[in-house]
């Protein structure tokens, strides 16, 4: 089959270029120079036509990736006959899914074979009996970037620990009512843990305990106010000194009580180092006085932001109040950020005793209706003029 040049159109840079495979495209050496991340994609049932130039000399500015579905070492290997430069000269990354981890050895063969790939396994499903969990009770950690579960499952009873940079736990069906800090003991992430959860899951305590990561996001994704499950989930934590960025998102409930808010500000407390933190706004005075005493114990946060959930009342009262006690002070905040659902009134002088450099900026539906810096003064888009209008 005759291949087509891959042509760049003028554009001198490409932040992304996805392709499949099967494709009959040439990718020059010029095009390769231009891009920054190449991801080739590799189905079961595809040819591999695409081609390159030249892949013997190095691509310094140019990552390779090669993302397969429903992994076996069969693609891999075939891949690797056609393009073998590809992964012993450009260190082509290995994104691979899993539908089980019970899999007889092909993770293993995987770190064997392509030792200068970084891997980026997604397991869909898990099963300590795999003979790949059982080996780290001997061996080193494998070359994990980011490990995704999709079910809650009992404990993992090997010895070991999976270590990860990123760990992504999803709630996937309603029939998921079960997260067992032990079996997130297993995983150790180091940038980054994300976890989406529902009203119906429940939490099951252990001794031993997931060590944090640099940064935690945790999602409630019920419409209904849940609160008791997050406090539940920070005490499945350890080594709460990790944390540099912590978010907790509720914007899609219909009302929250703000006791489990309150609690979880109090834990907080102890993330000394958080230098970014997303938090729901606060709904009463209680819970802003939480708030404020939650931020006067992080010396390190440079960056706040807070959301209101969909139903809540105008916070344009809060968000005043919040304004002028980081102003006063949060001598270390550089930015303030409140995403609402309707436009407010912030005074235009509310900065005109603050020193140190801060930006605080209004979100309405991922539009900017309003930034205040005390070394620019107040500037307004066109968003806020058209709800004034109309």
């Amino acid at each position: 089959m005759n291949s087509i040049a891959f042509l760049e159109c003028q554009i001198k840079s490409i932040d992304l270029l996805k392709l499949n495979v099967a494709l009959p495209i040439n990718l020059t050496v010029k095009c390769l120079q231009n891009v920054k991340q190449l991801i080739l994609v590799n189905q079961s049932n595809g040819s591999l036509n695409l081609q390159f130039e030249d892949l013997s000399i190095p691509y310094p500015d140019t990552n390779f990736s090669m993302q397969f579905y429903s992994f076996s070492n069969y693609l891999t290997r075939e891949a690797y006959s056609q393009w073998p430069q590809l992964f012993n000269i450009q260190r082509c990354d290995i994104i691979a899914v899993f539908n089980s981890a019970h899999i007889d050895n092909e993770e293993q063969m995987l770190t064997q074979n392509y030792p200068k790939s970084k891997l980026e396994l997604t397991y869909l499903k898990f099963d300590d009996s795999s003979t790949y969990f059982r080996q780290y009770e001997q061996h080193d950690q494998p070359k994990i970037s980011k490990v995704i579960l999709h079910y809650y499952y009992g404990d993992l009873n090997f010895k070991g620990q999976i270590q990860t940079s990123k760990l992504y736990i999803q709630q996937k069906t309603q029939q998921n009512k079960e997260l067992k800090i032990a079996t997130l003991s297993k995983f150790k992430s180091a940038e980054e843990i994300e976890l989406h959860y529902d009203n119906n899951m429940d939490v099951y305590q252990s001794a031993s305990k997931c060590e944090c990561s640099k940064s935690i996001r945790l999602f409630n994704d019920s419409q209904y106010d849940n609160d008791r499950i997050i406090m539940k989930i920070m005490n499945g934590f350890c080594k709460f000194e990790n944390v540099q960025e912590f978010g907790y998102y509720k914007k899609n409930i219909t009302h929250q009580s703000p006791s489990e808010l309150i609690e979880l500000n109090q834990k907080l407390s102890q993330f000394k180092n958080i230098e970014l933190l997303t938090l729901p706004m606060p709904t009463d005075e209680n819970f802003a006085q939480s708030l404020f005493f939650l931020l006067r114990s992080l010396k390190k946060l440079v960056q706040l932001r807070l959301q209101e959930n969909l139903y809540q009342r105008s916070s344009q009262d809060i968000v005043q109040e919040v304004s002028q006690f980081a102003i006063d002070n949060l001598q270390e905040l550089r930015k303030l950020e409140f995403e609402l659902q309707k436009p407010i009134e912030i005074q235009e002088n509310i900065m005109k005793n603050r020193a140190q450099p801060l930006t605080i900026t209004v979100w309405i539906n991922h539009q900017t209706i309003c930034i205040i810096d005390n070394r620019f003064g107040l500037r307004k888009s066109p968003i806020e003029l058209y709800h004034k209008i109309s």
